[in-house]
């Protein structure tokens, strides 16, 4: 998974984009050997994967969570 929310200083948004796409390969969602990336209709099943522990982390670390439809369309975006 991507690096710890501390080396996003400033850029949290970021990481929590980066966390979302980096879970399906983490919990073995996706088949290793496939080449192609997730599609972008998946955002929002990518991003419900990992919403709590999101908004857990920024709420550990003293952050405003990320609004929910903007990180979706983030990933889709970053998927596309």
């Amino acid at each position: 998974m991507s690096g710890g929310i501390d080396e996003y200083k400033g850029r949290e948004f970021d990481w929590a984009v980066d966390t979302v796409i980096e879970n399906p390969n983490e919990m073995g969602l996706l088949d290793e050997d496939e080449e192609e990336e997730p599609d972008a209709p998946g955002a929002t099943f990518l991003v419900n994967a990992v919403w709590e522990f999101v908004i857990a982390t920024f709420k550990e670390n003293d952050l405003i969570p990320p609004n929910k439809i903007k990180l979706i369309a983030a990933v889709k975006n970053s998927l596309s």
